[in-house]
């Protein structure tokens, strides 16, 4: 345990630990162990607890037994892919930096570049983009061999030091969608050290009507119908109320239609069930949408026989004639491949010997693969590739290579 003289009146406590892999239940007599150290510090310092805790769940006892001097409930930090897991293979919280409730007050996001993570960052660096804004890590660090954990950033604002600068960014639209007149859209946004943003829409990229005078800027979203009105040129803007600062605009146009709305398709396009190996993270399913529009893919899920294995996070979009991949664990994701996430419940589950993969909305199935066999390292693909009436085959059929994730069979982008 360190005593740290910062700025201000109150000293910062900062243990470091590194909790016991035997079992639960020794980490849980070391939690307490902690919390009875913990109780005998100064009333009303801070106080950060931060280490490999060798946790399986967030729910383990240790935790629970933790909650008693320190703030151990969501929201946690996450990566860019909202995977807040710790361990090489993305499935289990090893790692934690926790704070008691003085200290979690200060809570401030942590901006890297242009990301903003409102409750702290997972660094993985085989999964951050742009990997020159954690220069000089490069983006094999994280899969370095024997390496077993990912970095935890949190940020606090502390009185006595220079406050950290409010921010808004407009995460959707963003620049390139299409909403049709009529429809019911979600504007979205990220912000940091502020309490409430209006959100206005313009047709014209100059000219803005209000949408909302004043809405929680932690909400981070605003449910609206767009106009009936034919635009191109259409931009959202988002500003701190009411200091009117900052404020954000769209990046790009995005376009209104009043005709019928562009119809995305999305169906299953590749499956790998029995990876090279034994990682079964490699393991991936490839959706493809082959419509004319873009489809939110919100609260969908895929399946296999036994139980849903991934859940699409909220704000997932699959344009149209895109692909998306989602693989077993984040350590499968091949290096580069941008248009991949790793499953929600941190594996596939996918039987090598046959089994059913489903694709489903909220409102029911949207497709569905059965194989009852499987080689090893390759995979079954759509044929004709990117068909959704193509039956599927073994990818070796129609192509040198084995598996093309994310990308059509003869290796060139969706």
């Amino acid at each position: 345990m360190a005593r740290i003289d910062i700025p201000g009146p109150i000293d910062l406590f900062a243990v470091s630990v590194h909790l016991l892999t035997s079992s639960a239940s020794e980490r849980d007599i070391e939690a307490g162990e902690l919390v009875q150290n913990i109780q005998g510090l100064p009333a009303g310092a801070f106080v950060v607890l931060g280490g490999d805790f060798n946790t399986g769940t967030r729910s383990e006892a240790a935790i629970q037994t933790l909650s008693s001097v320190l703030t151990t409930s969501v929201p946690f930090p996450v990566d860019q892919a909202n995977l807040g897991n710790t361990n090489s293979t993305r499935s289990k919280p090893f790692d934690w930096v926790l704070v008691n409730s003085p200290l979690q007050a200060l809570e401030t996001g942590v901006t890297v570049g242009n990301n903003l993570f409102s409750h702290g960052l997972v660094v993985d660096t085989r999964v951050y983009t742009p990997i020159a804004d954690l220069a000089p890590a490069l983006a094999g660090d994280s899969d370095a061999p024997s390496m077993q954990h990912m970095a935890v950033v949190r940020d606090f604002a502390l009185s006595g030091t220079p406050p950290q600068q409010p921010t808004v960014h407009v995460t959707a639209p963003n620049g390139g969608e299409t909403w049709a007149a009529g429809s019911s859209q979600t504007i979205t946004w990220a912000a940091s050290g502020v309490t409430n943003v209006s959100v206005e829409l313009s047709t014209d990229g100059t000219t803005f009507t209000t949408l909302s005078a004043s809405t929680p800027a932690a909400a981070g979203q605003l449910a609206v119908t767009a106009p009936a009105a034919t635009t191109t040129a259409a931009r959202v803007r988002v500003t701190a109320v009411p200091a009117g600062t900052p404020s954000d605009v769209s990046d790009a146009p995005f376009t209104i239609t009043t005709g019928p709305p562009p119809v995305g398709r999305v169906f299953l396009n590749e499956v790998l069930a029995n990876e090279p190996g034994s990682d079964v993270t490699g393991e991936f399913i490839e959706l493809v949408n082959s419509g004319s529009g873009d489809v939110n893919l919100s609260g969908w899920t895929i399946s296999d026989a036994v139980m849903v294995r991934h859940t699409f996070a909220a704000g997932t979009v699959l344009r149209a004639g895109r692909a998306l991949v989602v693989f077993g664990g984040a350590i499968g994701i091949p290096l580069g491949l941008s248009n991949a996430v790793a499953a929600s419940t941190g594996a596939l589950g996918l039987n090598n010997g046959g089994d059913t993969v489903t694709l489903a909305s909220p409102t029911g199935v949207i497709d569905s693969v059965t194989y009852t066999s499987t080689i090893e390292g390759v995979s079954i693909n759509r044929d004709p590739d990117g068909n959704a009436a193509g039956a599927f085959v073994l990818h070796n059929v129609l192509s040198t290579v084995l598996t093309s994730p994310g990308t059509r069979v003869n290796g060139l982008a969706f």
